[in-house]
């Protein structure tokens, strides 16, 4: 008989971390990675480096993916004689890429915080001044024209202690006309003022934000951002573009059949009808059909998630396929044909070293980016 073939051993595929070295003179100090973003092509990725536990100072990068796989970056640190906002807390990119915003959350005083945009080129970052509030900014949405943004506004105690004010509080700052002016969206109308995410669907016709609790039992790690809010309860917040304005509200909390009321992340598929809102004690699955959500929620108790504290997310576009960055590792969720669930959970044994997930996206060349403490990983398909 012949000698069989023997059966290949499978190529197991892990994380990288893609960081450039400290040797490469493109190192920024500290490798905490607050948000990922990429180009719609895959080609480029945007990543918002905060400042670490040793107050070493973050900045942004700005990465291309060559062909053979390896990354070139170029780093800014926006330290010049207009800003200094080193702790850079969110990002995102018109899809040519020609003009990117930043937030940053520094514990400073003075204008040297907030929202910050290029048309990039060599251009120069410009603070958007018109965005009210507190300027401790903790993520940015923009709708693909570019006209509506959305902005997150942490309450920080820590930073702003009592008593508190409108100057200094928390909130949501939205504008519709490209930045020029800002409205303020504040506890009056929403569920508390520690705005730890948002998400807008691409028309700009809804906004989205994660609205952390009153004295969370787990909070964000203090170094990296305020979830204290000051007002009310924390949980799902929207808006509604009504006659080019924002002002249909809607709310939702634990009474409505949400996991918690400390929210941390949120993602959205790009029809509306799936929300993905990450708590310290679970995910919640919202389903929206007939202007009416429904509620699945999924913790360490009744799926395979490896941690109920959800830091990030990343919902692909049909909704089917969220990416929940947790406090354990990455998991993937799939929502199967038959309405079940299956995770796949990537960890430090995948090559992803610091448990905390900060951010995560997934790329339209099928390339998973993952920002920890520890830096930026990528798992390439």
């Amino acid at each position: 008989d012949p000698t069989p073939t023997p059966t290949p051993t499978p190529v197991v595929k892990k994380f990288s971390n893609i960081l450039p070295t400290v040797a490469s003179g493109n190192r920024i100090a500290s490798t905490v990675i607050r948000s990922v973003f990429a180009s719609p092509d895959g080609k480029t990725i945007y990543a918002a480096v905060g400042n670490d536990a040793s107050d070493n100072p973050g900045g942004l990068y700005i990465a291309t993916k060559n062909l053979d796989g390896t990354y070139t970056f170029i780093k800014e640190t926006f330290i010049n004689s207009d800003l200094l906002a080193t702790d850079v807390t969110g990002v995102t990119a018109s899809s040519d890429g020609t003009v990117i915003y930043v937030t940053s959350d520094n514990d400073l005083t003075g204008t040297g915080r907030g929202l910050y945009a290029v048309g990039y080129g060599g251009g120069v970052f410009i603070l958007h001044k018109s965005v009210p509030r507190n300027n401790l900014m903790s993520s940015v949405a923009v709708s693909s024209d570019l006209q509506n943004i959305a902005v997150g506004m942490y309450d920080t105690p820590a930073l702003d202690p009592p008593p508190f004010t409108a100057a200094t509080a928390g909130g949501l700052a939205i504008s519709a006309n490209g930045g020029t002016s800002y409205s303020s969206k504040v506890c009056s109308v929403m569920p508390g003022c520690s705005v730890n995410s948002v998400a807008m669907l691409s028309d700009g016709s809804i906004v989205y934000a994660a609205i952390g609790s009153p004295g969370p039992a787990v909070p964000f790690p203090a170094t990296y951002g305020g979830t204290v809010s000051t007002c009310k309860t924390g949980g799902f917040f929207s808006v509604t573009k009504v006659a080019g304005v924002y002002n249909g509200y809607d709310t939702k909390l634990v009474t409505d059949g949400l996991v918690s009321n400390n929210a941390y992340s949120i993602a959205v598929s790009s029809d509306g009808n799936t929300v993905y809102v990450g708590t310290d004690s679970g995910l919640s699955i919202m389903y929206k059909a007939g202007g009416v959500y429904t509620f699945v929620n999924k913790t360490t108790a009744n799926s395979a998630l490896p941690s109920n504290i959800i830091y990030s997310i990343f919902s692909s576009a049909d909704g089917k396929t969220a990416y929940l960055g947790t406090a354990a590792g990455l998991s993937i969720m799939t929502t199967n044909a038959d309405s079940t669930y299956s995770f796949v959970n990537k960890a430090a044994a995948d090559g992803l070293t610091g448990s905390i997930i900060y951010s995560v996206f997934a790329a339209s060349d099928g390339s998973i980016y993952v920002g920890t403490e520890d830096g930026l990983f990528v798992l390439n398909p």
